[in-house]
């Protein structure tokens, strides 16, 4: 009797990278965007003015003539540091790693719950609390920090904290920090004055 072969094992897929956001790329490039935008116009001027299409002087003609013949000066230096500045922000913001956005579940399926989704989700959490009649959360990479508004109770913070930390428990080891806001309180309405009707003696 012989084994039948077994099939040859396949090695488990690699994990998804971590999403990332834009970072300076986000306004990088609708600004590299414009500045190609305009030089496209003005070579398109230019060449419709040498096909006799448009009357007038190329843009790039009259713009080289206006600086010919200046002398060097320190306004013309300084701008040109400027440039050379801008430029360079620009370069490096481009090449910039992008920031993280998201934070990872413990799991080695690579999945990543975004930040804004986190700070939605513990949120949620608690408010299911009892007694907490609002909350907001701002969340990073490291950790959260929620403000509830409670009835008063001071032992709703410790309650919100315990949820959060069992609700977050998949998710790669963060810092929790609860901070428990007063209730809005309103003064009660002031009762109105009895009117008395003055007899006749």
């Amino acid at each position: 009797m012989t084994s039948q072969p077994h099939a040859p094992r396949q090695a488990p897929l690699p994990a998804a990278p971590a999403p990332r956001g834009a970072g300076a790329t986000a306004v990088v490039g609708p600004l590299l965007a414009v500045a190609v935008l305009a030089l496209a116009l003005v070579l398109a001027h230019d060449a419709l003015v040498g096909l006799g299409w448009l009357g007038g002087s190329p843009w790039l003609v009259a713009g080289a003539r206006a600086v010919d013949g200046q002398e060097p000066t320190s306004a013309v230096g300084a701008i040109g540091l400027v440039v050379g500045l801008l430029g360079l922000t620009l370069l490096i913001a481009g090449l910039a790693r992008r920031p993280r956005r998201a934070v990872r579940f413990r799991s080695d399926a690579g999945i990543w719950m975004p930040l804004a989704d986190l700070a939605r989700f513990t949120s949620a959490q608690a408010r299911e609390v009892p007694g907490v009649l609002h909350a907001s959360t701002v969340a990073s990479r490291r950790g959260v920090r929620v403000q509830v508004r409670t009835t008063g109770d001071t032992q709703i913070a410790a309650a919100v904290e315990s949820r959060l930390h069992a609700a977050l428990a998949p998710l790669a080891p963060l810092r929790i920090s609860v901070r428990p806001q007063a209730p809005v309180t309103t003064s009660p309405p002031r009762p109105e004055p009895t009117p008395t009707i003055e007899g006749t003696p």
